[in-house]
């Protein structure tokens, strides 16, 4: 008895499994349908393309952003320290962007200027684009 359950256990989960792959694999992509001076809309479609909805995002927004901040530290990681480089950043009069890396810290100064994007599809991120 205990052996048939867990086979039938198995053969289910298996089965949804490849229920969700296979409907991953067929989901149409997000298509733009229109846009105005503020916003894009895309629709989206739900799994196998049974639905659709159209979302609204925001088009992506370009501030002027001032290197407030310029240090670096050691970190330890296991055993060992490694040195960690990070630049901040102050854009948008209040909103700080904190950077890490060897590139930005040696590219820039305290007082640079410097051009963020916040890109809002198809995820939340913010670039740097100098």
């Amino acid at each position: 008895m205990k052996k048939i359950l867990t086979v039938g256990i198995i053969i289910i989960t298996i089965s949804i499994l490849i229920y969700f792959i296979v409907g991953a694999i067929k989901r149409s992509p997000s298509v733009l349908i229109g846009e105005d001076a503020e916003y894009l809309y895309y629709k989206s479609y739900t799994l196998y393309n049974n639905d659709s909805c159209v979302n609204k995002y925001h088009k992506p927004i370009t501030y002027e952003g001032v290197v407030i901040e310029k240090n670096s530290h050691r970190r330890k990681r296991g055993k060992h320290y490694h040195r960690v480089y990070c630049i901040i950043i102050r854009y948008n009069n209040s909103e700080k962007y904190i950077v890490n890396g060897w590139d930005y810290y040696s590219k820039h100064e305290v007082g640079n200027k410097v051009k963020i994007q916040k890109v809002f599809y198809p995820a939340p991120e913010i670039k740097i684009l100098n």
